[in-house]
């Protein structure tokens, strides 16, 4: 229950780095992986031929890493297979754009945000080429699903021993301030290297600016809210934040 790491690949530029952050992640978690294809509908002979190669090149690229990665075989959505394995997954793994929208930036993949809001695990969601993390920035806006990712990243080993950055857009009040406060001492107190600031300004451009100037690489934010920070950066969804930032991200339900 819960143990897996499943990489979601297709034929996209995206794959190698979603293999490569999962056996990162795996070997963090002392986890298994398993593929699974993003798009499981067939096609013509040549597609289907393809999309086999796209899954046999992955374990290929996971077995070079010391895994036997397994496939999971599925049909129709994306987003209706992974909720079907949601009690198996511990991490999904997933390009920022698959294969049909991959040279589209500035936008997501059609997948995405429905996968995300399918499961209530947490999903890493990647660039297109890997780097390795080694500074983490937490977007976080004192509701549920951040408070829930402090929580998780405290307990759990995948982020263990990467200084991790706190950051708030908002105003400076004691109603930021104490969410904040209790998010950053948690942290230090599971023996995280903490940092925590309030920022002023446009969320997306004060938060791009803040990982520029720490060298950030992996960001980490909660699904859904209702603070400025969650308007400005999510609405209702992750959309906006994946759309314009330029570096992994880690999202929690």
């Amino acid at each position: 229950m819960h143990d897996k790491v499943i990489a979601c690949v297709d034929e996209s530029p995206y794959a190698d780095a979603v293999c490569d952050y999962a056996s990162w992640a795996a070997k963090r978690l002392g986890a298994p992986i398993s593929v699974l294809h993003s798009d499981a509908h067939s096609g013509s002979e040549a597609t289907d031929h393809t999309r086999q190669q796209s899954v046999q090149d992955a374990q290929q690229r996971l077995e070079s890493q010391g895994f036997q990665a397994d496939v999971i075989p599925h049909e129709g959505e994306l987003e209706t297979a992974v909720a079907a394995l949601e009690t198996d997954i511990r991490l999904l793994v997933m390009g920022k754009r698959g294969s049909a929208s991959a040279s589209e930036h500035g936008h997501t993949g059609k997948h995405l945000e429905k996968t995300i809001r399918a499961v209530h695990r947490p999903v890493l969601v990647t660039t297109q080429q890997f780097t390795a993390p080694s500074a983490v920035m937490i977007a976080f806006d004192g509701g549920l699903s951040a408070c829930k990712a402090v929580d998780l990243i405290a307990r759990s080993p995948l982020l263990q021993g990467l200084p991790i950055h706190v950051v708030t857009v908002d105003a400076d009040v004691d109603g930021t301030r104490t969410p904040l406060a209790q998010a950053r001492d948690q942290l230090c107190e599971a023996g995280f290297e903490t940092y925590s600031t309030i920022l002023a300004g446009e969320p997306e451009d004060v938060l791009d600016s803040y990982r520029l100037t720490h060298n950030i690489d992996l960001m980490v934010m909660g699904a859904f809210g209702q603070s400025p920070l969650r308007h400005s950066l999510l609405g209702s969804t992750t959309s906006a934040v994946l759309r314009n930032t330029h570096i992994s991200t880690l999202v929690f339900r």
